[in-house]
């Protein structure tokens, strides 16, 4: 081969075509619907294929306008500083920055962030959050930190004024880069604060020679929104504060430059990294509208792991969550990231969860070398075309929230949490039916994990309720109950998880459920272990030995009778059930089942075996988690 001869990798092989493929799809299919079987609808009505082709790619690519989007270089690793009180803040913000952090985020409780002080809401205080609540606690969370070069940023919510009038103070010339995180509209949808209290806070904005401002979509996404409504939020919330700058004296161009992006960062890989991309070809379509459209280079957009995809169960699970979050806003392009811990919403602060989360993105960014790569996702037929699509359905929303006054119109009306709501419920009914699963709660959870205990500030909140000194809050600045709030994906099992663990401290007893394995083991394994996983979402455990299989109903009452359980479920192949699931429905609730299951579907025979005793089936796409609350009303959890 001569040096100028090229080397095809296809070379020796046929050449392949959709046609041919979609052919040997259907065949390994055996008849299953394809768009069933291989394509996925996200939250925004996307259709996902299998696979994508150059016939996808959008016409016109919206390749990101700016940031590491489309050039190489490390992110800013923005750890998040969470307290419980000023001196862990400090110790925190100190070690992080020694060893990788190259920015800090301080995280305010959620008293202050609701715009409350530790006299009107002691039960917030130190809760998600550091308990800064005056100038000396400020001092103490900052002492030692070279804040003339060290860039910090603030996520103070309803109390984000009062924190940065505070901090400016401490320190009149603050690194570069640093984000003072005011976010009124955020604020207003959070903790309900007044629209009219922005005027105060655009004016200190528009005076100051930085990033004061910050348009977060964070609040929208953990409160349910879907990836458009998302960055409909964010794009409406960044034009009210563009509007509100230019209204006092400043141009597009220079308003924008004193503004930051937020953006949720969620386990959704691709989702995530379409996101990314889109935020920024969407902020560039903005201000090219407004006439300004070279101030999209200086757009600053930074992620932020979302809230609502932690659990409390299984929390190490959490890791793979955020590695994917993570992974995904390094590859969209972002130009800053802060990880959450795994264990934030126990609230723990685990010193080795902080340092997880830290080594995570010094990971991704040394080791997995993503810093080194120009837009890596660019150019894949997939992710041009979720980037087109999410873009413009991106910008649908926006136009919608726009009509109808702008992001704090809407929320004062009820209109964007309305619709947030809707989406959040849509997805609801996907996660009961484990049709959108959660690892470690509603599939393959741990029924036999311990309990976690609520961390306890009561002493924290005492001291803060006692202080003394000059409060960042003189008095409450908004209700604290907003129209959106976090609303976390697994929950609902959570909370059937935490009855379960009651029902055990009241009764010293698990909730169990028999299973009535008909036949061999090799006959009823695969359905027995699907219901016990099915169970185990609800805290319920295997009653005994699940191994053992029955042929005669004689038998499995008397084996139910000596489980001491309340409620059983029969496992088997379906022509089994033809031969032994009514007789041992009819057996099962003589012997005093209250609740008998199956796993599986009726089909054809569910009316007799409804009258034989069966209550309910527990199959691929059933509502499970209405069913493990009918459980546990049968076993009295």
């Amino acid at each position: 081969m001569s040096a100028d001869a090229e080397m095809r990798l296809a070379d020796g092989f046929a050449e392949a075509d959709y046609d041919a493929w979609r052919d040997l799809v259907d065949k390994a299919l055996k008849g299953a619907d394809f768009d069933r079987s291989l394509t996925t609808e996200t939250d925004d009505g996307f259709r996902l294929q299998p696979l994508y082709r150059s016939e996808d790619r959008p016409d016109a690519m919206l390749a990101p306008a700016s940031g590491r989007g489309v050039t190489a270089g490390a992110w800013d690793i923005r750890q998040a500083v969470t307290g419980p009180d000023a001196a862990n803040a400090n110790a925190q913000m100190v070690e992080d920055l020694a060893e990788g952090g190259a920015s800090a985020l301080l995280r305010f409780d959620a008293c202050l962030r609701q715009g409350a002080t530790p006299q009107t809401r002691p039960d917030l205080v130190a809760h998600r959050g550091a308990a800064i609540h005056t100038v000396a606690d400020l001092e103490a969370a900052f002492k030692g930190i070279d804040l003339a070069n060290t860039p910090v940023t603030l996520d103070a919510g309803a109390g984000g004024l009062a924190a940065a009038k505070a901090f400016l103070a401490l320190t009149k010339a603050p690194a570069a880069g640093t984000v003072l995180g005011l976010d009124p509209v955020g604020a207003m949808a959070s903790a309900g604060l007044p629209s009219a209290s922005a005027d105060a806070w655009y004016d200190f904005a528009a005076d100051f020679d930085g990033h004061a401002l910050n348009a977060s979509s964070a609040v929208a996404f953990d409160a349910g929104a879907s990836e458009a409504e998302e960055l409909g939020y964010l794009l409406s919330s960044a034009l009210a504060y563009l509007r509100a700058l230019e209204a006092r004296g400043l141009s597009v161009a220079d308003a924008a430059a004193r503004m930051s992006f937020t953006l949720a960062i969620s386990q959704d890989q691709f989702m995530t990294i379409a996101k990314a991309r889109a935020a920024r070809a969407l902020w560039a379509a903005v201000l090219e509208h407004a006439g300004a459209a070279e101030a999209s280079a200086g757009m600053r957009l930074h992620g932020v792991t979302a809230e609502r995809m932690f659990t409390t169960r299984d929390v190490h699970v959490n890791i793979l969550r955020a590695t994917i979050a993570g992974f995904a806003g390094a590859v969209g392009g972002l130009d800053g990231l802060t990880i959450y811990p795994f264990d934030v919403r126990l609230g723990k602060r685990d010193p080795l969860a902080r340092r997880v989360a830290r080594n995570l993105q010094i990971m991704l960014a040394e080791e997995s070398n993503l810093s080194r790569v120009a837009d890596p996702a660019g150019g894949s037929y997939f992710v041009e075309r979720l980037t087109n699509d999410l873009a413009r359905q991106a910008w649908v929303e926006f136009q919608a929230i726009e009509q109808a006054g702008g992001a704090a119109a809407a929320i004062e009306s009820g209109m964007l949490p309305g619709r947030i709501a809707e989406t959040a419920a849509s997805r609801a009914v996907k996660i009961a039916s484990r049709k959108a699963p959660i690892l470690g709660v509603s599939e393959f959870a741990n029924v036999a994990e311990a309990p976690v205990d609520a961390a306890d500030f009561t002493d924290i909140a005492a001291l803060a309720a006692a202080a003394d000194g000059i409060p960042l809050l003189n008095a409450p600045t908004a209700p604290g109950d907003g129209p959106m709030s976090i609303q976390p994906v697994g929950a609902a099992f959570e909370a059937l998880r935490d009855a379960a663990d009651a029902y055990v401290e009241q009764t010293g007893a698990v909730p169990v459920v028999f299973l009535a394995n008909i036949g061999a083991l090799a006959h009823f394994t695969a359905r027995a272990s699907f219901a016990a996983n099915a169970f185990a979402a609800g805290g319920i455990a295997p009653a005994g030995e699940v191994s053992v299989g029955y042929s005669d109903a004689d038998a499995v009452a008397e084996a139910f009778k000596q489980s001491g359980a309340a409620i059983a479920c029969i496992c088997g192949t379906d022509a089994a059930y033809g031969d032994h699931a009514a007789a041992f429905a009819s057996a099962l609730k003589a012997a005093g089942a209250n609740q008998v299951w199956l796993a599986g579907r009726g089909g054809a025979a569910e009316a007799e075996l409804r009258q034989a005793g069966v209550d309910g089936f527990i199959a691929m796409g059933a509502d499970v988690l209405a069913a493990m609350q009918s459980a546990h009303q049968a076993i009295g959890v």
